[in-house]
């Protein structure tokens, strides 16, 4: 197990990113270590932007992963909310120097808080090997490149999409979190998580126990289903970063569209104009002054024709307007 400790301070400083470069992360993690985890959309256009064989170094990224370890240079920890790709990608190719060497000795001989025999060696990984024999900074703009294709060939077209999905998703926890309090929404996130005394404990497998100290915690949607995907940094790391979660996107689940109702009637319209942010029923009953059997079955209504779309957090059913 791995403990996070936040306190006061660092319990403030927690918030939500969106990351382009972290999803790229975590897809070649899968691909490294559970391939046919992968929905196969994924699997078959990662191998087709791979086929092409003009993508070394991703390519030793994904071999790899099957450490259970890709290098954090790759992603970046986002500085703001949501960063554009090519914000993310500039910042790989100028990461430094220091944090890169750092990162590469990991590769080459394995995470100090990874159990015994999960490394990466250069008899194993001898493509990784020469890349970083290279150097820090012709392995940094290298990897940017190559990023860059690997991006527009696996994710550009439908980047808007996953944003819009990734965001409904923060949404959602982030009106858990104002109603349930920020531990019962982070332990809600993955069963591997638990909120506890001020701090986080991350069961991890392949992971020594372990523990660190940090100022703040960065949390992010994978689109991929998975175990919880972190970069949390030892005590002795070179330019310490701040930790970064990732867990599994909420299963929204959104009605096919079977065509508007011919006439949406005040009842209606007034929810969906009230759904621009996750609710309840209970919620939507209180704020409308309406009997709770009214509002479901006119949310129920509105779901059938693709008007909302709706989540489960726990023992709740949370509704959001579907933006068109």
């Amino acid at each position: 197990m791995i403990r996070v400790e936040l306190g006061a301070e660092g319990a403030a400083g927690t918030r939500f990113v969106v990351s382009p470069l972290k999803i790229l992360s975590e897809l070649l993690l899968t691909l490294g270590r559970h391939p046919y985890a992968l929905p196969r959309v994924w699997r078959d256009r990662s191998a087709a932007a791979l086929a092409a064989r003009d993508l070394p170094s991703v390519h030793a990224l994904v071999a790899h992963a099957a450490t259970g370890y890709v290098p954090d240079f790759i992603s970046p920890v986002p500085v703001h909310f949501a960063e554009a790709v090519e914000e993310q990608l500039h910042r790989v190719a100028t990461a430094p120097t220091e944090r890169i060497g750092y990162e590469a000795a990991i590769i080459l001989q394995g995470h100090p808080w990874c159990a015994e025999g999960v490394d990466g060696t250069p008899g194993r990984f001898a493509a990784m090997a020469e890349a970083i024999q290279r150097g820090e900074r012709a392995l940094a703009d290298r990897a940017a490149q190559e990023l860059e294709v690997f991006w527009k060939r696996v994710f550009a077209n439908d980047w808007p999409r996953i944003q819009d999905r990734i965001q409904a998703d923060i949404a959602l926890r982030g009106a858990q979190s104002a109603r349930d309090g920020l531990g019962a929404m982070v332990t809600g996130l993955a069963p591997q998580l638990r909120w506890r005394d001020g701090g986080i404990d991350l069961t991890a497998p392949f992971a020594s126990p372990a523990r660190a100290e940090a100022d703040g915690l960065l949390l992010t949607p994978s689109l991929f289903r998975g175990p919880v995907g972190f970069a949390v940094d030892p005590p002795d790391a070179v330019r310490r970063q701040l930790p970064l979660i990732t867990y599994p996107i909420a299963d929204v689940t959104q009605a096919r569209p079977a065509g508007r109702p011919r006439r949406l009637g005040a009842t209606r319209a007034q929810l969906l104009q009230a759904l621009a942010m996750p609710a309840s029923t209970t919620e939507m009953a209180r704020r409308l002054k309406l009997s709770q059997s009214t509002v479901s079955y006119h949310l129920q209504a509105l779901y059938d024709s693709g008007l909302v779309q709706r989540t489960r957090q726990t023992r709740t059913v949370l509704y959001q307007r579907v933006e068109q």
